[in-house]
């Protein structure tokens, strides 16, 4: 057995088994923040590895047991981290789980993360050892290894004032509920979305995700594919019902949402999907027949009836919008309302300006409607430019009509493209920190991502769903486990470094600033760097653990 400490970046994989030649022994750190690294195990032979204190036999008694143990002063969590199938057969590492003890077949190695808080540490340099024993159930384990790994923790240049990366991943609530098989908006339900609150904050969120409407994405094609059926169609946050005839809105659910999101503190702004830029898919027959611009689908109980419908008639949809836009003014959160778009085509521009046109009459030619829209279509953005505040803009549209000027309103994001940078589970780990010092280099001031957790089918064991549409890591960031708790990936640790890189970014002059970007990005003709709206061009940046050494070394000033 071979043991290796190699830095958080690492993705192990059935490819990857070279841990040798990215071992460490030492790491920095800074206060306030949270060490990372990994312990990789090394043989071709199933293996149990146990990360804790308790005991259990495997099912084989002839199969060793490896036991860790870190010990030091700091406070340390132990995780193991489990592995995913892409569609190509390819396990890659990514999953952090609770169980302390699993086994590992000998195609693969077994990563164990060590997390360490570094809050309210003093600067200085500690150590830290990781131990490996071996043992076989019934007798007495032996120490195979003993490594030592030095963790320095400096000065944390970080401010109150510094400018931080605006952080929007969109949840999915409905899902999480069905994943979990809990009553949607039950307190089963909620309590897993604390969890995710909980989980988006340590990155940095800054937006909640606000469903107003029955499945705006239309299942995100789900009712065409076939050859495995998942459930993806996300449920309006309001309650809606009619009495002698009326339209009447309860938003009980959809506010303890937000006071949850609150709570973490992340409630700098509420995405509305729904009322915008509704998707227009084949084969989705759920939408009613109506005159109303969108194709929007509104599920309310008529309590005279006693039975479900969906409205239909124009007046009684633009009586519920109004209810919906009301409801923030009134309870003073309008001034962080976005009404979001996902991607409008040109063939939907007519269809998205009469919307608009109505959601106007219902807040006031006076009040500018807060629009945010995703664009990848540049007929699109050019076409709509005017009337968007907040443009959110894929790789390929951000670098076609970049300007080299400051845009703070402005996001790009990444979904199934480009190919890289990207955070899927084949992507490696640095590419998915690099999303943080991109938006410092396209000089926009926040990252968008469109999935947290859109699972398909089975996401405890599987998440490979469509895949020559959804690349496998795609569709989440966070995975469900067989405790019925939700855990996060190396994916969103690595996007928690992205955040703290684009602060320490913001935290120094322009030219240290540029001096450290040149250090990640080879190219700074940004129009150049896409060879097409999915593929981006070869030698644009390094994502290496050297470079990203390099690149806090400068802006650390080391």
């Amino acid at each position: 057995m071979d043991m290796n400490i190699v830095s958080e970046s690492y993705k192990a994989s059935s490819l990857n088994r070279n841990a040798e030649n990215a071992a460490i022994t030492e790491l920095t750190v800074m206060q306030n923040s949270t060490a990372a690294f990994q312990v990789i195990l090394h043989d071709n032979k199933t293996k149990w590895v146990n990360v804790g204190t308790s005991y259990r036999f495997g099912p084989d008694l002839a199969t060793p047991i490896y036991r860790i143990q870190v010990e030091s002063q700091l406070n340390v969590n132990v995780n193991l981290i489990d592995y995913y199938l892409d569609d190509h057969g390819i396990a890659y590492a990514d999953k952090i789980i609770e169980d302390e003890f699993i086994s590992y077949p000998g195609s693969l190695d077994a990563p164990i993360l060590i997390t360490i808080p570094t809050t309210n540490l003093a600067v200085g340099e500690r150590s830290l050892n990781v131990k490996v024993y071996q043992g076989l159930p019934g007798q007495a384990e032996t120490l195979i290894d003993d490594r030592q790994l030095v963790v320095h923790v400096i000065a944390n240049p970080l401010e109150a004032t510094t400018p931080r990366l605006h952080v929007d991943i969109w949840q999915q609530p409905a899902n999480l509920a069905k994943q979990f098989k809990v009553g949607l908006w039950s307190d089963a339900h909620f309590t897993l979305i604390d969890q995710m609150a909980s989980m988006l904050a340590e990155i940095g969120q800054d937006a909640v995700t606000l469903i107003v409407s029955d499945d705006p994405w239309k299942g995100w094609g789900a009712s065409f594919i076939k050859s495995k059926p998942a459930d993806l169609y996300e449920t309006n946050m309001v309650t809606v019902r009619k009495r002698q005839g009326q339209v009447v809105t309860d938003f009980t659910a959809m506010q303890r949402y937000i006071d949850i999101f609150a709570s973490h503190g992340i409630d700098t702004e509420y995405d509305l999907f729904g009322l915008l830029g509704l998707w227009d898919l084949p084969f989705y027959t759920a939408v009613p027949k109506s005159d109303y611009p969108e194709k929007i689908v509104i599920r309310y109980y008529d309590e005279d009836a006693k039975v479900y419908g969906f409205l239909s008639e124009k007046a009684d949809i633009i009586t519920y919008v109004k209810q919906v836009l009301q409801y923030f003014r009134l309870h003073g959160l309008w001034e962080r309302v976005r009404i979001m778009a996902d991607e409008p085509k040109a063939t939907d521009l007519e269809r998205f300006k009469d919307s608009c046109a109505v959601l106007q009459a219902q807040v006031g030619e006076a009040t500018r409607l807060p629009l945010k829209v995703a664009f990848n279509n540049l007929e699109v953005l050019a076409a709509l430019k005017a009337v968007v505040d907040y443009p959110v803009t894929s790789l390929y549209a951000t670098t076609q009509t970049f300007e080299g000027v400051e845009h703070p309103q402005q996001e790009y994001y990444v979904c199934n493209m480009p190919n890289r940078p990207n955070s899927f589970l084949a992507s490696p780990l640095g590419e998915t920190r690099l999303l943080g010092a991109l938006a410092s280099e396209l000089r926009v001031g926040g990252m968008l991502r469109w999935a947290f957790n859109c699972w398909a089918s089975d996401a405890q064991h599987d998440i490979n769903y469509n895949p020559n549409f959804f690349p496998v890591g795609d569709m989440g960031l966070a995975y469900p486990l067989e405790n019925g708790r939700l855990r996060g990936s190396l994916r969103l640790l690595a996007l928690m470094r992205a955040c703290e890189d684009y602060a320490l970014l913001m935290s120094v002059d322009s030219a240290t600033r540029q001096v450290a970007l040149a250090s990640l990005f080879n190219n700074h003709d940004i129009a150049s760097w896409m060879v097409d709206e999915r593929t981006t061009a070869d030698g644009i940046f390094s994502s290496d653990d050297d470079a990203f050494t390099k690149f806090r070394n400068i802006l650390l000033a080391k």
